[in-house]
């Protein structure tokens, strides 16, 4: 997975701006993960976490700031997740914002970009770069 790419803009960071960055990104996640009705498996699958990170962090609110591989991965997918929100927003009108999501895309074989989001790991990345590259020609 990608994000030892990231661990060195992450570490560079004071644990306190990791930390805000944590806890306005899993607020946007919550936003975002109500309005896509996902369920706790899926909210699990999206940030990889495991049951026992899941309940820690989301349930409890006990942030892993240690600048270590949790923290890394969960800041990164957050990234991830804001860029796929930033790319529909970007990209669709916003009457069609939440049908985006869910609707059959044909660069996927009609699978929706839901559906690749929880297909893999990589789903979240996968959808991100799919839908930066709609606004940025030639990005991919």
């Amino acid at each position: 997975m990608e994000y030892r790419k990231h661990e060195a803009r992450f570490k560079a960071l004071s644990t306190e701006k990791r930390r805000r960055l944590l806890e306005v990104g899993l607020k946007a996640f919550s936003v975002l993960s109500e309005q896509w009705k996902l369920t706790i498996a899926q909210k699990r699958f999206v940030l990889a976490l495991d049951e026992t990170e899941f309940e820690s962090i989301i349930v409890n609110g006990n942030y892993p700031l240690v600048a270590g591989p949790l923290e890394i991965k969960l800041l990164t997918r957050l990234s991830w997740l804001l860029g796929v929100q930033k790319g529909i927003e970007i990209n669709y009108p916003q009457h069609y914002w939440s049908d985006s999501l869910f609707a059959q895309n044909r660069q996927f074989d009609g699978l929706s970009l839901m559906q690749i989001i929880l297909s893999d790991e990589e789903g979240l990345l996968t959808v991100k770069k799919y839908l930066q590259s709609m606004s940025e020609p030639g990005f991919l």
